[in-house]
């Protein structure tokens, strides 16, 4: 019975046909290996670079704002204050991403960077226009006193107008 199978089996020509369904049914299973091994690498690594390309942007950032404060000119010891603040501000942070910086995750190289965004933003908006949030008032004191003397019965002398004003 065995020799009587081997008998009815079909024989295939070995014709173009044939050599065309092989090649064709190789080429499939090299590409879904490639599918398979290729596609999780390059994804992978796709990861890394953006995680690579946002602490570049945030490391930029940071040493743009800080050259842009340094040589930024204020008009009294308030605003310069102002200034400095946010300059150590900027600078510990510069030391903090010296050491630190392969060991951030994206979460907090997003936290780091909406936090110089906002200083940027503080830039930009106000202190670029010289609106900031300390404002230094003068108070012309020449009305109370004279009204303090009258009160008092003592002679009124005329109070020299303060330094930068203008006699009305």
């Amino acid at each position: 019975m065995p020799g009587k199978r081997a008998k009815e089996t079909v024989r295939r020509k070995r014709d173009y046909v044939t050599w065309m369904a092989v090649f064709l049914f190789f080429i499939i299973v090299g590409f879904e290996l490639m599918v398979v091994l290729w596609l999780p690498t390059k994804l992978r690594s796709e990861t890394i670079w953006e995680r690579e390309v946002a602490l570049e942007e945030m490391i930029a950032l940071e040493d743009l704002l800080r050259a842009q404060l340094s040589s930024f000119k204020a008009d009294d010891k308030f605003q310069e204050g102002e200034v400095a603040l946010a300059k150590s501000c900027l600078d510990i942070y510069a030391r903090y991403l010296r050491e630190y910086k392969d060991k951030l995750n994206r979460e907090q190289i997003r936290e780091i960077y909406g936090d110089l965004k906002k200083i940027e933003s503080i830039y930009y908006s106000r202190w670029k226009s010289r609106l900031f949030l300390i404002k230094t008032e003068k108070l012309d004191t020449s009305k109370f006193i004279v009204q303090l003397q009258k009160k008092a019965g003592l002679e009124i002398k005329p109070q020299p107008p303060l330094s930068g004003e203008k006699d009305k």
